[in-house]
């Protein structure tokens, strides 16, 4: 059960590793100058459900813009709406089947609906079209590890990892996998791995405290934890990785 619950912890902070919104608004169609301020405004403070509405109006003016559909799909994942997300995208996939990037945003949209058989599905479509593309076979590890196929999923990863090298998100995701099928001395090293790198987030590290507390290092654990984390939160957390450490009976 403790192997379950560590399970259901990682891989809620590995769906929390998301890239950040790359092409630009100027890019699509008669965008309306009030509203792509508005929009960019709400992307830089990530407050999701706003931008998606924004999102929403802007597409309503423009509703065969397939880049401000994935726009607005990706949006839509990151509020928490995966199914909508990926309904919006589907016609868009079809009407582009050549068109990776839809491809690969409707995939981790189908993640994000908890439909991973669907989405590797589509994910082998955006890797025939851009088989080097570190993001299209990372999103096919994660979608494997969602089947229990970790040795598929592994495989993606390190993959990825030939065409981006220590990139910390990966390595995050071939960490989480490695736990989940056992191998946790690896996973270990792998994530402190990517938690030395610049660019490793947050999340990284704590998905670090807690896999070092379920080895049974609770202070270190901790220490993880009150280097990223508010005092009450990191408290918290500390009373989990000293149950985690906790010899099962």
């Amino acid at each position: 059960m403790r192997r379950s619950f560590l399970c259901l912890v990682l891989l809620v902070l590995a769906a929390c590793e998301s890239p950040d919104l790359g092409d630009s608004l100027t890019a699509t169609k008669q965008v309306d100058p009030t509203l792509k301020e508005a929009v960019t405004e709400a992307e830089q403070a990530k407050d999701w459900e706003a931008a998606a509405e924004y999102y929403r109006a802007l597409f309503e003016r423009s509703p065969d813009d397939e880049k401000l559909a994935l726009r607005y799909a990706r949006t839509l994942r990151y509020a928490g709406y995966g199914p909508e997300a990926a309904t919006l995208l589907i016609p868009f996939a079809d009407k582009h089947p050549k068109n990776a990037a839809l491809h690969l945003e409707l995939g981790k949209c189908m993640i994000a609906a908890s439909q991973p058989a669907k989405a590797i599905d589509v994910l082998k479509k955006a890797l025939a079209l851009e088989g080097r593309n570190w993001e299209i076979l990372s999103a096919l590890g994660i979608a494997y590890d969602y089947q229990d196929m970790q040795a598929e999923a592994q495989e993606s990863y390190l993959k990825a990892l030939d065409l981006s090298p220590e990139n910390p998100v990966v390595l995050n995701n071939l960490a989480l996998s490695q736990a989940k099928s056992g191998a946790l001395p690896i996973a270990i090293a792998t994530l402190e791995r990517a938690s030395s790198q610049p660019r490793a987030r947050m999340q990284i590290r704590q998905n670090l405290a807690v896999l070092l507390a379920y080895k049974g290092d609770a202070q270190n654990a901790e220490r993880l934890a009150r280097q990223d984390l508010p005092a009450d939160m990191a408290g918290r957390n500390a009373s989990l990785f000293r149950l985690f450490a906790a010899p099962s009976n």
